[in-house]
């Protein structure tokens, strides 16, 4: 909690319960923004597509509480940050919270099975999601295109990481999406890469328009 902002940043992780790195060390940087911050972690692995059990039952009831905290909090403007399979949840919880702005660092853009299918992802995670919750199921790119109070979207993907690089094509186009390819890059973590190469402040930043 920060008393003396009006803004709320949303953290959520991926599988490996981080954001590219441990969230404690993660907060180093988080924790200075001008901005309350919540973590979320999935234990079950589904990218918040059923929800947050500490905050409700099903994804309907998450939502309710977690508007509920964001006010408890005093907070008139919300950011999300997603790292891996936390991207998705990042952008799909931005759209529907009327977030301002959304970072993700690498990680899916559409879990739909016929998108999927050819990239032979690792682990199932749209094939779980599409039996627990076929509604988050979905392709980002209409929700991200729908209307024009969505939130301002960065992505960040390794330019030779092909599965990560097709997930950036889905949403490439769109006037809220900004691309952020790293050059040369070919792995899944994203979040190492732009800390050594001395962009990741800049990135926080620009999350915040600052």
């Amino acid at each position: 909690r920060r008393p003396d902002s009006d803004a709320v940043l949303l953290v959520f992780c991926g599988h490996g319960k981080r954001v590219g790195m441990p969230v404690s060390l993660a907060h180093r940087w988080l924790g200075r923004l001008p901005a309350s911050v919540i973590y979320f972690r999935d234990f079950r692995k589904l990218a918040g597509g059923i929800g947050y059990p500490s905050l409700g039952p099903d994804r309907p009831s998450t939502i309710l509480s977690l508007k509920r905290l964001i006010a408890d909090l005093g907070a008139r403007r919300i950011y999300t940050y997603g790292n891996s399979a936390g991207s998705f949840a990042a952008f799909h919880y931005g759209v529907n919270l009327g977030a301002e702005a959304a970072l993700g660092l690498a990680g899916p853009t559409n879990l739909t099975a016929d998108f999927n299918a050819p990239l032979r992802p690792r682990g199932s995670l749209y094939l779980d999601l599409a039996a627990a919750s076929p509604d988050y199921a979905v392709a980002l790119r209409p929700l991200l295109a729908a209307g024009s109070s969505g939130p301002r979207v960065m992505y960040v993907y390794g330019s030779e990481a092909a599965k990560d690089r097709a997930y950036a094509e889905h949403i490439a186009g769109l006037p809220s999406v900004e691309l952020v390819p790293l050059e040369g890059h070919a792995r899944h973590n994203v979040v190492v890469p732009v800390i050594l190469r001395g962009r990741y402040p800049s990135l926080l930043r620009r999350l915040f328009g600052m």
